[in-house]
């Protein structure tokens, strides 16, 4: 899910930085704040994937089962108690 999101974050910025440097030469004032939106976007991103990985493998240390939140199962269990 991260990895979605990941790409889903950086496509605009990607179309933002393809659109400042193709065409005319006129310098955009769109394009440093756009860009720094979407680093900032990324790093919390980041951050928060990190945060729950280390959240997770203490949870497994312990023994507990524990699911990332904010995650999509593609794929369910069949055991329902699971």
């Amino acid at each position: 899910t991260f990895g979605l999101v990941w790409i889903l974050l950086f496509m605009p910025a990607w179309f933002v930085v393809i659109l400042s440097v193709s065409g005319d030469s006129t310098p955009r004032s769109g394009f440093p704040i756009s860009i720094a939106v979407f680093w900032i976007g990324g790093m919390v991103l980041w951050l928060t994937a990190i945060s729950f990985s280390i959240l997770g493998a203490v949870r497994a240390s312990q023994g507990v089962r524990w699911r990332y939140p904010l995650c999509v199962r593609f794929v369910r269990d069949r055991d329902p108690t699971a």
